[in-house]
């Protein structure tokens, strides 16, 4: 990170804590946070020295020992959890050791991409947004987005996983990638929050190819399994569980979504006969990259 990454429109570095000697530490603390959580969220990290012209990490320096971690993060949660209307689902503070003892510790505030949006700061009045370039304030158009996506979120969600059930239920191809065994299926979801937007985070093109599917598959052992028969779609990508060469069905499927979304089905629950007793699972990395473990 130190030398390569700079702040962007989801990561801030902060070479303080928000202490109570620095002019409006509140206002600062709460605009930030505001801010990521009315757009794409993010990370704040609190102990981490950036370059001023290009924004780049300069140095780890911590928060040193004389800051008091634990019931610093006390207060910085109260603030935020009174300071912010509505409060921001998710929002987490994380103290992160050093090994430099008199670097102490760092802090990572993690604020998620949030469905109860916009958030104001109480005090202010005002809705801040993370842009590429800092904060700034939401414009009337951006407010009347945000204000109609809170209100449509959950409908939308429900009719996603709706039309995925439909598809299932129905064996309706393309809807679902194969041809699956009759009978009855375990089937599971997982949809991150911005999916709505109906904008591409993952790279078929990374994740697909050779050195793609290596991450995306992990152990070796799994790599018989599914990579043979993994196929990009205009979905995404997919691969089928325990296909039959004979009649070309199924037992399962799983299908990870160009905007993140995963979707699954299987008759055995997750259990590959091929993986040797292993359990596929999907989870997704902070980078958007779907894993098979």
């Amino acid at each position: 990170m130190v030398g390569v990454v700079a702040e962007d429109d989801t990561l801030d570095f902060k070479n303080h804590g928000y202490q109570k000697s620095i002019p409006e530490w509140r206002n600062d603390l709460l605009t930030d946070i505001a801010a990521f959580a009315n757009a794409r969220g993010g990370l704040i990290i609190c102990g981490m020295d950036e370059e001023k012209k290009t924004a780049l990490a300069l140095s780890i320096n911590g928060l040193g020992a004389d800051y008091k971690t634990d019931p610093e993060i006390r207060r910085l949660e109260q603030a935020a959890n009174s300071g912010i209307e509505p409060a921001v689902p998710g929002l987490r503070f994380e103290k992160v050791p050093l090994s430099d003892p008199s670097k102490a510790n760092a802090i990572v505030i993690r604020v998620p991409r949030s469905f109860a949006a916009p958030h104001r700061i109480k005090q202010t009045r005002l809705f801040p947004i993370r842009r590429s370039i800092g904060n700034g304030e939401m414009t009337i158009e951006e407010l009347r987005r945000a204000f109609n996506l809170a209100g449509s979120y959950i409908e939308q969600l429900r009719q996603f996983r709706q039309s995925r059930l439909n598809a299932v239920i129905n064996a309706r191809i393309p809807a679902i990638p194969v041809r699956l065994n009759p009978g009855m299926l375990i089937v599971c979801q997982s949809i991150p929050l911005g999916f709505v937007d109906n904008v591409p985070v993952i790279d078929i093109g990374v994740s697909f190819g050779d050195e793609g599917m290596k991450r995306t598959l992990g152990e070796s052992r799994l790599k018989d399994a599914a990579h043979a028969l993994a196929h990009p779609n205009l979905d995404g990508f997919a691969f089928p569980f325990a296909m039959s060469e004979k009649n070309g069905t199924a037992n399962g499927y799983c299908q990870v979504f160009r905007t993140g979304a995963i979707v699954g089905a299987s008759d055995t629950g997750w259990h590959h006969p091929r993986a040797r007793g292993a359990y596929l699972c999907i989870r997704v990395r902070a980078d958007c990259t779907p894993h098979c473990v």
